[in-house]
C-alpha cells in the first residue's frame, strides 16, 4: 500500500513538474518585439510524403501574414529532404509562402540542416551581421529555438504559430527534454 501511494505522489509530482514547463514554454513563445526584422527564419515541424502537416501550415500562414506586414523582411526556410519526400522541407515552405503571395524573390532556401540545432546555426550564417532577426516556428519550439540563436550569439525574437491543443499535449514533454539538453549541451 505505501509503495502505491509512494509511486501515486511520485506521479502527482511529475504531472506538475510538466505542466509547470509546458506553462513556461508557452509563455516564452508570446513574444511581441518581433517587429520590423530585418530577416524572418521559418522552421517548418514536419514534412510527410511531399504533404506539410497541419502545424507547417500554420507555420507558413503565420509567416506569411508577418512578411506581408513587413515588405522589407526576407525569409529564410530551412529544412532537409526526408528520404519519403521528394522534396525538402524547405522547399515545401518555400511553396506554401508562394501559394500565400510571398514571392521567391524575397526567400532564401537553407536545406542542409537535419535538425533544429542545425537548422538556426545554418540560417544565422545566411544573414547580415547588425540586423534583426526573428525565428518563426511552432509555440512550443519558441523558447529552444531562442536558447539556440543566444548559444550563438544571436538575440532573436520569436514569431510563434499557435498550435492546437492536442499537439501541445503531444509535443511539449517531448520538447522540455529537449530544452534540457539544448542548455546543458555545447553547440
Amino acid at each position: 500500500m505505501h509503495f502505491f501511494l509512494y509511486n501515486l505522489i511520485d506521479m502527482r509530482l511529475l504531472l506538475l513538474l510538466i505542466v509547470i514547463y509546458a506553462i513556461i514554454i508557452i509563455a516564452f513563445s508570446y513574444d511581441f518585439k518581433a517587429k520590423n526584422a530585418d530577416y524572418l527564419i521559418i522552421i517548418p515541424n514536419k514534412i510527410k510524403n511531399d504533404i506539410p502537416d497541419f502545424q507547417t501550415v500554420a507555420v507558413a500562414n503565420k509567416a506569411a501574414m508577418y512578411l506581408g506586414n513587413n515588405r522589407e523582411c526576407k525569409a529564410i526556410v530551412t529544412g532537409f529532404k526526408d528520404k519519403n519526400c521528394n522534396y525538402s522541407m524547405a522547399s515545401s515552405m518555400t511553396n506554401l509562402l508562394d501559394e500565400r503571395k510571398i514571392y521567391s524573390s524575397r526567400i532564401i532556401c537553407e536545406d542542409k540542416a537535419q535538425n533544429l540545432e542545425q537548422q538556426i546555426k545554418n540560417s544565422l550564417l545566411l544573414t547580415e551581421t547588425n540586423k534583426k532577426i526573428a525565428i518563426c516556428c511552432s509555440d512550443y519550439k519558441a523558447l529552444r529555438c531562442k536558447i539556440l540563436a543566444s548559444k550563438l550569439g544571436y538575440k532573436v525574437n520569436v514569431v510563434c504559430s499557435r498550435s492546437l491543443g492536442i499537439d501541445q499535449i503531444i509535443n511539449i514533454p517531448f520538447e522540455e527534454a529537449l530544452i534540457i539538453k539544448a542548455l546543458f549541451t555545447k553547440f
